[in-house]
């Protein structure tokens, strides 16, 4: 019977290793399991950060954009304000001319009816004192 104990110990001894064995194993694949989990928070963690400080840049790099597109576009308006003065100026100076042209058209006709009147006065005046040279020439 001692040995039959002997083997039912050794037995129970080779159970115990082995099921130590296994709980090891389990332990170690669980820590294994916990390690793998907490460098995937890590990694996460970071990536998370990473996209956080990437969308800082982006917000960043468009509200400078914004702000030279506003820029741009104040500094377009100004100058479109400058150049409608400028129109505006050479627009009223050729109203001006023309109106200056017109008067200067007005005072020619004038001047050119004058000029015929006169003519014509000349040569009645001309005719008149041929036909009165005629007549002394005949008398």
């Amino acid at each position: 019977m001692k040995r039959g104990r002997r083997s039912q110990r050794s037995d129970l001894h080779e159970t115990s290793s082995s099921r130590t064995g296994m709980s090891s194993r389990g332990a170690d694949k669980r820590k294994s399991m916990e390690s793998e989990i907490e460098q995937k928070s890590v990694i996460s963690g970071r990536a998370s950060t990473a996209n956080s400080m990437m969308q800082r840049v982006v917000n960043t790099m468009q509200r400078s954009l914004n702000e030279r597109r506003d820029t741009s576009t104040d500094a377009l308006k100004s100058k479109a304000e400058k150049e409608r003065g400028k129109v505006q100026e050479v627009a009223t100076a050729l109203s001006q001319a023309e109106r200056h042209l017109t008067d200067l058209s007005s005072t020619l006709r004038s001047q050119e009816q004058r000029f015929v009147s006169e003519q014509t006065t000349i040569a009645n005046e001309v005719r008149i004192l041929e036909e009165h040279e005629a007549e002394l020439n005949e008398k």
